[in-house]
């Protein structure tokens, strides 16, 4: 039954010996080791982005005029937000009216 599941009575003998083996910090085979470092790469690389985060969070509580964004650019947002989304509301409520009224 053993031999269906894909391991053999000797690789289960060896993970239950090495199971029961003290750990060593270093490990057997350059994989893993390469995994190993991977992992810790990342981990260290999150740690950075997770301060630097924190920094800016603390900038802009400190500065509020840091996160703010400028009066022209508001203005210009908001004028194109006017023009593009006015544009086909009225638009389509002039031609609505326009066939409402060309129909009767």
């Amino acid at each position: 039954h053993s031999s269906e599941k894909g391991f053999s009575p000797a690789v289960k003998k060896t993970k239950k010996s090495s199971a029961n083996s003290p750990q060593n910090d270093t490990p057997k085979s350059p994989l893993l080791a390469q995994l190993l470092e991977e992992e810790s790469a990342k981990k260290e690389a999150l740690a950075a982005e997770i301060a630097e985060l924190k920094e800016r969070e603390a900038y802009v509580s400190e500065n509020t005029d840091a996160g703010r964004i400028p009066d022209a650019v508001a203005n210009r947002m908001a004028i194109r937000m006017a023009i593009l989304g006015g544009v086909p509301v009225f638009g389509g409520l002039a031609l609505f009216i326009f066939f409402y009224l060309s129909a009767t």
